[in-house]
């Protein structure tokens, strides 16, 4: 076992960016369903409490539009977002490694 000392002193901001990217559309995906299951409740309670008006006809494939749609583009918009602000944590991150020398590590070598 041999103990390693290493320095970051640089990330690079595409990497940082896609692995954000990435996360976010992960994000943005369990938004997505959490916010589906949410509105086929709510599309469900209107149906039930007002089953003569109109709005119980269009309870049920209006709200499944919507759950589709929200489906599509939550994940794209956090991997949009999740990208931007990667890029920009990566570019701070670089002044900031600039400034402090780097970032010390010691690693563990079995």
């Amino acid at each position: 076992m041999t103990l390693r000392l290493s320095r970051i002193r640089r990330v690079d901001p595409w990497s940082a960016a896609k692995v954000a990217g990435a996360l976010g559309a992960l994000a943005g995906l369990i938004k997505g369903v959490l916010l589906l299951a949410a509105l086929l409740l709510w599309g469900g309670l209107i149906a039930a409490t007002f089953p003569q008006s109109g709005l119980a006809g269009l309870a049920g494939p209006g709200v499944v539009v919507i759950g589709v749609l929200v489906l599509v583009f939550a994940p794209l918009a956090g991997a949009a977002i999740g990208f931007v602000f990667g890029s920009v944590a990566a570019f701070l991150a670089n002044l900031a490694l600039g400034f402090a020398g780097g970032l010390e590590l010691e690693l563990e070598i079995e």
